[in-house]
Parts: C-alpha cells; structure tokens; sequence
C-alpha cells in the first residue's frame, strides 16, 4: 500500500487528525495513538501556554509557537486521500527541553509507514543544534521499537502509564461544609483557574501561570465543553481542585487532563473528589471508561489500573547543516 506526504493544513487536517485518533482506539488491540484530548491540548493549550510568559504577554508569542506546531505535522494519506499516518510534537517552543521530541500515530496495516516517519521526525521536529532527540513508544508496540532500532534508537529507563477506571457503582461527590462544585459553564473564572492550574502544579510565582489569552485559547478547542472543566470552590473563592474532562462518544470514553489541588488545600480530599464529579458527569454522557495518563498512587486508590506502559526511546543527533 501506498501513502503520500502531505503537510499539514490547520483549517482542514484539525478535524481529520481528530478522526484518526478516534477511530483507531478501538481499530488496535492496545493504545498506539493518542486519544482525542491530547490532540486538542497541544494545539490549544501547551503550545500558547509556551508562547506566552508574564501577566500581560504578547499574543504574538502564542501565535508563533502555535504556526510553528501546525507546520511541524506531517500527514501521509493514502489514495483515497484518508490520512493513515501522522507525525507530531506537543509543542514547537524550542526553548523548553521537551522540544526536540516527537510521537508517531498510524493507522493499522501502515506500519511499513514508520521509517519514513522517524526521518520525517528527526529531520523537522529535533533541535538544530543536535542532541538528544526523543520518541515515546508503548512497550507492545514491536512494529515501532524495531522501526526505532533499525533508525539507532535506543531504549532508556524512563517510563509512565495511562491508566483506566471501568465504570460501575459511581461514587458519591462529598465535599466539606462551605465549599461548592462549579463548571466553567456556571461561572467562566478564567483568572481563579489560571491561579489554580499555577499553583496546583506548584509553580508560586504569577507568571509561571497559564495567560489569560493560554486559558481562552484552550476554551476554543473542538472537544473542549465548559460543563466538563471542574473546580471545587473554597468558602473563600479560590478553585481548590480542579479538573478538565475531555469525551469521546465514539468510543465511550473519557480522559482526565489535568487534575491538579492547590497547595493550601491538599490532603483533605479535594482531588479525588473532583476526579468523583468528572467521572459522573462522563458517565451521564455515555462514557463506560475513564482514562489518565498516570501511574501515579493517587489514581490507584480512586481504582484506575495501569494499563498501557510507555517508553522513551532516544537518539543522538549531530547539528543539522546548510
């Protein structure tokens, strides 16, 4: 079978990644690919998240790393013009160490595809300086670790998981006297929020937070629904625990990106009951799974299982020429 590349045309190819994303989690026997909220995550949020600094940043910063992102991807289709291999990186910041990276997603059958798309990958998505560049595989996937080896990858220690909660019994949301759940949809408090993701993966200083312009951004995603973006409100009006849920009807299935608790409110529960409210409301929507992915204690005990394990491969490149 035959592909041809195509580069990638954000008013077009968006939807149509989307697609193949969807479709192929059940056309697998296992995860290959990405799900359909972190398709939507890098292009909305990581990337002007990266582009932008400071309270009041420059927009131009946001659209740059954006541009720079869409014109990374590449797409290979097949004859009949469905797209059946897709290149991509979370971000094109290159300032951020995670820059000179790259995933590889296919559809079944394409596999012959792959060497292709790793010299698609190291020659657009590395650093041109050289150095270490980076791919992330799951440890079943044999079709991609022997395209990786026969490029001079080699496989490192470094490993996470995606783990998934089957839906049952679905738990009761109990939350302390004075405080309250909230949606986006109630109440669009896009500064409490910033606030909220900032400090909840621990980063103190303003900012480090996620813009304004970042969170607007993100809010404009394809599968980004106000009603799923969660936050248990302290009596004092900060978001204490949030969360985003993102569903795939298709495949009823749903992804938690992010979770995250703010300092001054940890251990008292809040993260896995606002995990609790997200979960409910997915299952209302169709959703017989729900997915993250981490490995980390805090999912187990809600009763997540680690599922698919994924692996870092990683090569060293030399300084591009010319």
């Amino acid at each position: 079978m035959n592909a041809t590349f195509t580069p990638y045309c954000p008013e077009t190819d968006f939807a149509r990644v989307r697609e193949m994303l969807v479709e192929t989690v059940s056309a697998f026997p296992r995860l290959v690919n990405w799900r359909l909220e972190r398709w939507n995550y890098a292009r909305y949020f990581v990337s002007p998240m990266l582009g932008t600094s400071g309270v009041n940043p420059d927009p131009a910063g946001a659209e740059a790393v954006i541009r720079r992102w869409e014109q990374s991807v590449g797409l290979w289709q097949d004859g009949s013009g469905q797209i059946v291999g897709v290149v991509t990186k979370e971000h094109a910041e290159p300032s951020h160490p995670s820059f000179s990276e790259a995933f590889l997603m296919r559809r079944p059958g394409w596999e012959h595809l792959l060497p292709e798309m790793l010299d698609y990958a190291e020659n657009n998505l590395s650093n041109p300086q050289g150095g270490v560049f980076q791919i992330y595989l799951y440890d079943y996937d044999q079709a991609a670790q022997q395209a990786a080896l026969s490029r001079g990858f080699s496989l490192t220690d470094w490993h996470g998981f995606d783990s998934v909660l089957k839906l049952g019994k679905l738990p009761r949301v109990r939350l302390p006297r004075g405080f309250k759940l909230q949606s986006m949809a109630d109440a669009n408090e896009i500064d409490q929020r910033r606030k909220a993701f900032g400090l909840g993966f621990n980063h103190a200083d303003p900012n480090d937070w996620p813009s304004d312009l970042a969170y607007k951004e993100l809010q404009r995603a394809p599968d980004y629904r106000k009603e799923l973006d969660l936050s248990i409100v302290a009596p004092d009006g900060q978001h204490a625990a949030v969360c985003i849920i993102w569903m795939d009807e298709y495949n009823q299935l749903a992804t938690l990106e992010p979770v995250a608790a703010i300092p001054e409110y940890r251990g008292r529960g809040l993260g896995s009951q606002v995990v609790f409210a997200a979960v409910r409301r997915a299952a209302d929507l169709g959703a017989k799974e729900v997915h993250v992915g981490s490995g980390q204690a805090f999912y187990l005990k809600l009763g997540f299982e680690r599922q698919y394990k994924n692996e870092v491969w990683t090569k060293q490149l030399p300084p591009k020429t010319g």
